[in-house]
């Protein structure tokens, strides 16, 4: 019965990786006119499982009887039954999953960006501090930000008691989650002036819900090979096959944004219940404006390329030291974000340009519509109100308010269509948890002819490894390496078959995988051909020579086997993507092993010897004493280890970082394919680059 459901699994996994390979154009359009193909019905899955199960079996049964070995019938079925699936299951699936170093794409690391939060809670800080000195029974001040992030704090009055009692009232205030610590304190005769280092506790960011939040942004519909994981404590890796360079540029500014939509009344300079919170930022420099301890307006970044400042007169704003134009919003107590929408659209205007349509749940329509009708057109003195349509603290639009609008809205200005489709599928996959770096912190690209050429590069070099193995033991072993060379084939087949039916992706770490499992499949085998050579020697028969020699080596077969495991699931378990699939081709190679170097391979040299095919083991001996005083030379051997030990460890220290490849010391790494009638040698590339600082040239 597992037999029976493992099969099945496989044969429908397999089915699905066979679909899921053709191009979804393709597919969408077959759909339309032809049914699943008929080996993907549910009868066909059964009656092929059974198919799979049922004619080995019985053939099996055939063989075992007319090989005179009924005894044997299961063991050989377990064999065919095996070796018919992988066949099946390769043939469905074919051809298998590539990995982004074969078939080409992006690989970007991100970074939780602490300076966003620590950003906000020194802003916070200067509100607190601009309030404390507005407090001080009109003695005079400022407050402001230095190069290095300090907050500076002037108190204007000559009066020692004056200036203890602030700074007493320094250590009562209360600044959240932010540490204030003073760093420089200076007095002069009129002046007392104080300088702040403030840090913040870092907080804990949810990596589950930050990786899931960034996979609804890359990949909304879900249909992209696209994989979004953790990397590091803070990073997230983010992975897409085949793409252009827009569809990389989209992506990064996709993934980059914070997606935080809010909607503000921007602040207007004819509008009497503006003028407190205008007069107040404009002696503000930070980019919070408070009164009593509450916020009432903000500083937000203005999107020149939307909105126009020179053109646009109801707006207040100032330029930065860095040239950003800001513009000022008030803040209410509606606080209508994001969060309230069901969904939004691409559509069109008025004017047949792009914009965005939005729908509020029942919650948000209730606050938007109070929200834009306490803000309606004043027909007494003809002022208006404008809504500001704010992203992740940017002013996208500003458009005149003219009625209450409560369940939908719409979102204009001078966008382009590539504009809308970024606001809408962010705006769909809503904010993310934490925010992260601008740019992504490692980026790597991989062209397809280059993923193609690794392909062919690393095709043969298998091949040709796989040969030399199997050549080699048929050499050495004879009969013996024949029985290998078979098993070693099967147990390619089989980790073929399930990499397909996993979906799992091959990388070229993982064909390094499949070839190392090649050679750890061979070992297996050679350790019990020794093993069965030295029971020959000791003039044991054929028969007990096979059991003796399987038996006897198979402890040091699964201790050689699970330590190399071990390693192999650590590597899955932390290793990054191209890690991942070395380490899942070599699990996969090294389970299979048991099955086949050492079941497998028992069942066909118990076939022969019972059919008298095998009646004598040969095998090639080239070493004659195989017995070497190894103790004898214990102290030589620890003053030899010792002395290498130091040689290496003073090259370490002479090397320093230059031992360090780009993957721990940071930099850029380039890897330019030639077309064949335009190559160069390695000379002429070393002195094209030799200008650069640092630069080498490993290869062409």
């Amino acid at each position: 019965m597992n037999i029976c459901s493992t099969t099945i699994q496989l044969f429908a996994q397999a089915a699905d990786v066979a679909t899921a390979a053709v191009p979804v154009a393709a597919a969408a359009a077959a759909a339309t006119t032809a049914a699943l193909p008929w080996w993907r019905e549910g009868w066909a899955v059964w009656a092929m499982t059974l198919l799979i199960i049922v004619v080995p079996t019985a053939l099996s049964w055939l063989l075992s009887k007319r090989l005179r070995a009924v005894d044997m019938w299961g063991r050989l079925a377990t064999v065919l039954v095996a070796l018919t699936a992988g066949v099946v299951v390769t043939w469905l699936g074919w051809p298998p999953r590539l990995g982004i170093d074969l078939k080409g794409g992006v690989i970007l690391v991100y970074e939780v960006d602490a300076s966003r939060q620590a950003a906000g809670q020194i802003d916070d800080c200067l509100g607190r501090f601009e309030q404390l000195l507005a407090d001080q029974d009109g003695r005079h001040g400022n407050v402001s930000t230095t190069a290095d992030n300090r907050i500076a704090v002037q108190l204007d009055t000559p009066d020692p008691v004056a200036r203890e009692s602030f700074l007493k009232s320094v250590d009562q205030l209360d600044f959240g989650d932010a540490r204030v610590r003073l760093a420089n304190r200076r007095s002069t005769a009129e002046a007392l002036n104080l300088e702040f280092d403030v840090t913040g506790r870092s907080a804990t960011v949810d990596m589950d819900k930050l990786v899931a939040a960034v996979s609804r942004r890359v990949n909304p519909g879900g249909q992209k090979e696209v994989t979004v994981r953790r990397y590091g404590l803070e990073q997230l890796e983010v992975i897409v096959p085949e793409v252009d360079q827009s569809e990389v540029d989209l992506i990064k500014r996709v993934v980059s944004s914070a997606g935080v939509l809010e909607f503000r009344i921007t602040a207007n300079p004819e509008d009497p219940r503006h003028k407190q919170a205008i007069e107040l930022a404009s002696r503000s420099a930070g980019t919070t404006v408070s009164e009593g301890g509450r916020q009432i307006g903000r500083w937000v970044q203005l999107d020149t390329t939307k909105i126009n400042p020179a053109e646009d007169g109801g707006l207040v704003t100032r330029t930065t030291p860095d040239g950003r134009v800001e513009v000022l919003v008030v803040l209410d107590r509606f606080d209508v974000t994001g969060g309230y929408l069901t969904r939004s659209s691409s559509s069109y205007d008025n004017n047949m340009q792009p914009c965005v349509n939005f729908s509020f749940n029942s919650s948000g329509a209730a606050l938007f519509g109070t929200l834009t009708g306490q803000n309606l057109p004043d027909p007494s003195n003809r002022l208006t109100s404008r809504l500001g349509i704010l992203l992740d603290d940017t002013l996208l639009s500003a458009p005149t308010i003219r009625s209450a609008i409560s369940g939908d809205g719409q979102i204009t200005g001078s966008f382009k269509q590539a504009d809308v489709d970024f606001l809408v599928g962010v705006l769909n996959a809503g904010s993310l948890p934490a925010a992260l770096v601008s740019e992504p912190i490692s980026e790597q690209k991989i062209s397809p002819q280059l993923g193609a050429d690794t392909i062919r590069s690393g095709a043969r070099a298998m091949l040709l490894a796989t040969i030399v193995v199997l050549a080699f033991m048929l050499a050495y072993y004879r009969f013996s390496g024949l029985v290998a060379d078979l098993a070693v084939l099967l147990n390619i087949l089989l980790v073929v078959a399930l990499m397909v039916s996993l979906k799992a992706a091959f990388t070229l770490a993982g064909l390094a995988g499949l070839v190392l499992s090649v050679g750890m499949a061979v070992d297996a085998n050679v350790l019990i051909y020794e093993r069965m050579r030295e029971e020959t020697e000791r003039g044991a028969a054929v028969r007990m020579a096979i059991r003796n020699g399987f038996q006897r080596a198979f402890s040091t077969i699964v201790d050689s086997n699970l330590t190399t495991l071990i390693t192999a699931v650590v590597l899955f378990a932390m290793g990054t993507d191209q890690l991942k699939g070395f380490a899942v081709t070599l699990i996969l190679g090294l389970v299979l092993n048991l099955f086949t170097a050492v079941f497998c391979a028992r069942v066909a040299f118990d076939l022969a010897e019972r059919n008298r095919v095998l009646t004598k083991l040969s095998m090639t001996k080239l070493f004659g004493l195989t017995n070497f005083e190894f103790v004898r030379w214990v102290r030589p051997a620890i003053i030899g280890s010792l002395a290498f030990i130091m040689l290496g460890m003073a090259g370490v220290a002479q090397r320093g970082q230059r031992l360090f490849d780009i993957d721990f010391t940071g930099g850029t790494s380039v890897q330019v394919a030639f077309k064949p009638d335009q190559a160069i040698d390695i000379a002429t590339v070393r002195q094209a680059v030799s200008v650069l600082p640092d630069a080498a040239v490993s290869a062409i």
